[in-house]
């Protein structure tokens, strides 16, 4: 997937989707739009992750941002 569908406008609710992929290990969760790693443990987004749930969070300028875990089948791939 090219880093141009990798974050792309949400249209009518004016945020982005960025997409992350988790690793082999399952230890971090890594960007397709830049460089940007996440670790599983320790962050909202791994927690998201982990127990398969949607967590929101507030950003400094008012807004919030909703990281979702997206399952194929049974196998989670970790597209936010």
């Amino acid at each position: 997937m090219s880093s141009s569908h990798a974050r792309s406008s949400c249209g009518p609710c004016g945020g982005e989707v960025t997409v992350y992929l988790v690793d082999f290990e399952q230890r971090l969760l890594i960007s397709l739009h830049d460089d940007e790693v996440l670790d599983i443990d320790g962050t909202v987004a791994g927690r998201s992750f982990r127990v398969e749930q949607v967590a929101v969070t507030p950003m400094d300028d008012g807004g919030s941002r909703a990281w979702v875990p997206l399952l194929n089948g049974a196998d989670r791939q970790a597209r936010f």
